[in-house]
């Protein structure tokens, strides 16, 4: 009798847990502020695993938003890139879903109004421990400024020609699981992390591929890989936190690793 109930009571846990995880949603608001009293607070962005790569209206994307309304009004909407397909989506609450992966990249572009003699404070949400790595910058060139949204909640802009603008989060993905295929099977290996000069990739599996980004999303160079101990330079990278992609030939088997530079 007491097998069965702590059987009963384990299935009801298991059961619980896979149904939060297939309903995982993360969604964070980000506010604008002018100097003219005027306030914009319907953005969003975040991901959730019912979304697809296309348009779902019911999470609120739509292709066809209204434009810009005349006058001095704060207005914006959000533009969601998807970098596995290289689409672009433009929504007022973007949700792209989790990848099959234990980090993922996403890019959310949006654009304001553009008013002379305009200040712009933008505030958000915290964000967490899902995320690794946030930046917000401008979307002109990526070098006009960079602030680390997970250190900082708040940014004031005092330039009015910049209207556009990225978020680019590296997400921690809650769910994955790396399971092996069969228990002989080893999982590569990256180290030592953090790392100076060298990193050393221990390839047991089918992966040919590799590639390293940075924390905005950008690839940095790429390499073919071979079975065993792969060497990998970092020298020539400034301190900070990189992600490196493992691909197999036919880029049916994907992951990412996390890397610091020291």
């Amino acid at each position: 009798m007491k097998k069965t109930a702590f059987l009963l009571i384990f299935a009801i846990i298991l059961f619980s847990t896979a149904y939060s995880q297939d309903n995982f949603v993360w969604k964070k608001q980000l506010k604008i502020k002018n100097n003219f009293n005027s306030e914009f607070d319907k953005l969003r962005f975040g991901i959730d695993e019912r979304a697809s790569d296309g348009v779902d209206e019911e999470l609120g994307e739509d292709y066809d938003l209204p434009g810009f309304p005349p006058g001095d009004e704060l207005h914006a909407f959000f533009f969601i890139h998807d970098a596995a397909k290289d689409e672009t989506t433009k929504s007022y609450i973007d949700l792209r879903p989790l990848k099959d992966s234990a980090y993922f990249y996403v890019c959310y572009t949006f654009e304001t109004n553009r008013i002379q003699f305009q200040e712009r404070t933008f505030e958000w949400d915290i964000l967490g421990s899902l995320v690794d790595s946030a930046y917000l910058s401008d979307g002109l060139t990526g070098d006009l400024f960079k602030e680390d949204m997970k250190s900082k909640h708040s940014f004031v802009l005092d330039n009015e020609y910049i209207n556009r603008f990225s978020i680019h989060i590296w997400f921690r993905n809650p769910n994955y699981v790396s399971v092996a295929e069969s228990p002989a099977e080893e999982s590569p290996t990256i180290y030592p992390n953090p790392c100076f000069d060298y990193a050393t990739i221990n390839n047991f599996e089918d992966y040919h591929h590799l590639v390293v980004y940075n924390e905005l999303g950008e690839e940095l160079f790429s390499r073919e890989l071979g079975i065993g101990e792969n060497k990998l330079y970092f020298g020539n990278l400034h301190k900070g936190l990189y992600f490196v992609k493992l691909e197999t030939a036919n880029s049916k088997k994907i992951e990412y690793f996390k890397i610091i530079k020291n």
